[in-house]
């Protein structure tokens, strides 16, 4: 299979995967209202979607460069199937977590490997390529919380997993048809060696980077904050008189998310602009939060998405390719880190507003973006001293 039909996989991937990770954002609350759910329950139903992927991550990386990426990525689609199906199927709230812990096996297996298999048959060219794939995760993330809102009103959940399930056949088909995926570069002697001191662990060796250590840092805020962000965006618009902007400001955000990655590809010494973009968003989070007006909070939505929305393509691009000796479990640990933060940060959100409100909530993340722009800067520069 030439690299261009490997593309074009990596691409539909990663729609399906943001069509599951917005559509997860804007069901639960859907979910809560079904069966009469917390708050804090309502924050455990993400935090347990990315407890699954951060439980695969790390395995699946540390399998597939021993089984194959191919493997990888078949188990990652049945799980798909089995946690859409759980769900469907499933006749208490129990078995929706546990649809959604499984679910989540899928979202990570999916992201974690793909990127892998387009970091091996890109070489450099991967930024350009991560760049395209995450336009297509922006598209499912403005399809899905808009189809929500649209057929499935504030109660309804179960069809949405019918589609899922639907999706997880049609890539495990594919994946089962997918050849030339081994990676064309060579694990360098020192690497081999470095890999064997550390008892043939791909992920110990991965570590030995600093650049991804520090874009494992960076990715673990960013996507807390970004899950964060889009998960309690209804609860917040709700709270201040403007409930029905909640899911179309989730579709708000995901389209800039669509647009901008591929974007920043494009202008010349982005990497240099991607700290202050950072720090930008933060600003972009207090505008939604104090702006009087419902249109204005929505154009802040695509405001905190054009600044941080680029983010996951040249972080995982700046981590994974600094050790693309060891790219499976790079990618998976890219993707670990940012499960983590997005599961630890949910309860953590649920609390605040528990406790306060739903704005002083916003107020830490604004705070977490200006924080994060500094790590950003930090691991540019340690990427540039290694490509020098």
């Amino acid at each position: 299979m030439n690299k261009r039909s490997i593309n074009l996989i990596g691409i539909l991937t990663f729609f399906f995967v943001g069509t599951l990770n917005a559509g997860t954002q804007s069901i639960v609350n859907n979910i809560s209202n079904f069966w009469d759910a917390s708050e804090n329950q309502m924050g455990a139903m993400v935090s347990i979607f990315y407890a699954g992927s951060l439980l695969v991550t790390l395995f699946m990386g540390e399998a597939a460069e021993k089984k194959g990426k191919k493997w990888g990525l078949c188990v990652s689609a049945l799980a798909l199937m089995l946690g859409a199906a759980t769900i469907f199927m499933g006749g208490s709230l129990a078995l929706v977590f546990a649809g959604l812990i499984i679910c989540g096996f899928a979202y990570g297996g999916l992201e974690s490997l793909i990127m892998s298999v387009v970091e091996d048959v890109n070489g450099s060219g991967a930024r350009r390529v991560i760049g395209i794939m995450e336009i297509a995760l922006g598209l499912g993330g403005v399809i899905a919380p808009a189809a929500v809102s649209f057929f499935l009103g504030s109660e309804l959940y179960k069809p949405m997993y019918v589609v899922a399930i639907i999706a997880g056949l049609l890539l495990l088909v594919i994946y089962t048809r997918l050849k030339g995926i081994e990676p064309e570069h060579e694990k360098t002697e020192e690497t081999a060696e470095n890999t064997e001191k550390q008892g043939s662990s791909s992920i110990l060796a991965a570590l030995k980077n600093r650049t991804l250590c520090l874009s494992l840092v960076s990715i673990f805020i960013y996507l807390g904050v970004e899950s964060t962000v889009t998960t309690w965006s209804v609860k917040l618009m709700t709270d201040q008189g403007f409930g029905h902007f909640g899911s179309m400001a989730i579709s708000a955000y995901w389209f800039a998310v669509m647009i901008c990655p591929y974007l920043s590809t494009k202008i010349p010494n982005y990497l240099k602009l991607f700290p202050y973009c950072f720090g930008l968003g933060g600003a972009a989070i207090l505008v939604m939060v104090f702006a009087p007006i419902g249109w204005v909070k929505m154009v802040s939505m695509v405001a905190i998405g054009i600044m941080i929305g680029p983010s996951f393509a040249n972080l995982t691009f700046l981590g994974g390719h600094s050790a693309r000796e060891n790219s499976a479990a790079a990618y998976s640990l890219l993707v670990f880190f940012g499960c983590l933060g997005s599961v630890l940060f949910q309860p953590v959100a649920a609390e605040i507003v528990r406790r306060t409100s739903a704005p002083e909530l916003y107020f830490v993340l604004a705070a977490l973006c200006v924080i994060n722009a500094f790590i950003i800067g930090r691991c540019v520069k340690a990427y540039n001293a290694q490509e020098a």
